[in-house]
Formats: C-alpha cells, sequence, structure tokens
C-alpha cells in the first residue's frame, strides 16, 4: 500500500508539472488550438491514470518518466542549456513526455528533440535511443538484447519492465548530450 500511495504522489506530481508546461506553451504560442487537456482521473483499481488529448498514459509510462527524469536531474548536464534555433540562443532544458498511439516519446523542450522513445505496451518492451549504434554498441550492457532497427528508432533495446532504464543509464546519458550537440549544430550553421 506504501506503493500505490508514492505512485499516487509521484502520478500527481508529474501530472502538474505537466499541466504547468502545457499551459506555458499555450500562452506562449498564438493561433493554436488551447484545448489541449490533461485530467487526472480515477481506474477501476482505485489507482489515478492520466488522459490527455484521448491518450492514455501508463503508470509503466510515468515510471519510465520518472527514472529519466531522476538521471537526467542527477546528471552534469541538469543545469545545462540547449541552443535553441529559432530564438537564436541557449535556453534551459526541460525534460518532457509525450504519449502517442505507437510509442511514448521523452524528449528536451520540444517533441522533436527527443531522447528516448519507449514501446511498453507491446509484446516486446523496448526502449529507443537516439544515439549513433557505434556508440549504442560500447554503452549497452552485454545482458541486453539490441532488437533491429525500426523507423521510430536507429538503436532498439529489448526491456522486460521500467526497472531495466537504470542499467541503461550510460546510453540514455549518451542520448542527452547527442540531442544537445545536434541542436548546437545549428549554431554553427547560422555562422
Amino acid at each position: 500500500s506504501l506503493q500505490r500511495v508514492i505512485r499516487k504522489i509521484v502520478r500527481r506530481t508529474v501530472a502538474a508539472i505537466d499541466m504547468e508546461v502545457s499551459s506555458a506553451q499555450e500562452d506562449e504560442t498564438s493561433g493554436e488550438d488551447s484545448d489541449a487537456t490533461i485530467a487526472l482521473i480515477e481506474n477501476k483499481e482505485g489507482e489515478d491514470a492520466i488522459i490527455r488529448k484521448g491518450e492514455n498514459i501508463t503508470d509503466e509510462e510515468l515510471q519510465a518518466f520518472a527514472i529519466v527524469k531522476e538521471q537526467f536531474d542527477n546528471s552534469s548536464l541538469a543545469n545545462a542549456t540547449i541552443y535553441e534555433p529559432a530564438a537564436r540562443k541557449d535556453i534551459d532544458i526541460e525534460i518532457g513526455y509525450r504519449d502517442t498511439s505507437t510509442y511514448f516519446n521523452i524528449y528536451f523542450n520540444k517533441p522533436s528533440w527527443w531522447n528516448l522513445r519507449l514501446s511498453l505496451e507491446s509484446k516486446i518492451k523496448w526502449i529507443g535511443v537516439d544515439v549513433e549504434e557505434d556508440v549504442a554498441s560500447v554503452l549497452i550492457p552485454e545482458s541486453f538484447v539490441r532488437l533491429k532497427p525500426s523507423a521510430i528508432s536507429k538503436v532498439r533495446i529489448q526491456i522486460n519492465n521500467v526497472e531495466d532504464i537504470h542499467a541503461l543509464n550510460r546510453v540514455i546519458f549518451a542520448s542527452f548530450e547527442k540531442t544537445i550537440s545536434d541542436r548546437d549544430s545549428f549554431r554553427t550553421k547560422e555562422s
């Protein structure tokens, strides 16, 4: 029961953060539909579930996000900035998530600046990382199975459950660094 209480607290905290980020993004954009809604509801089992734009974000996805966010917050990149080409300046990094019908996306600042894509509801669970294959092969522990590349992610790693994400922290950190580096490359193109 203690785990259930902790999960509810984490879910509500993540939902509150997501609501803040969503409303801030809506305030910054003009001419877009502002009917993007997030609701915290209680499901049949008495546990909370987040519904966003008709999508059901699962407890497992929220746990995965919490693990990745903790890894980021405890990394040397926690206070780093990322280059925003549209504004032509460095901005603070904000880690976020978005659920799609195919995968769960974890990203910096914008969904297109993705770090990880997870498929936790499929028969074979996997995590996709945005790193080059040669980098991944060095950083993925030998105990993990690499899956064939897909259109969603070139580097996919089979996982049994979200707790496996802890053991993949080195390749996840490399994905964080690559996202920052990819954005930084726009700075040199503009010069």
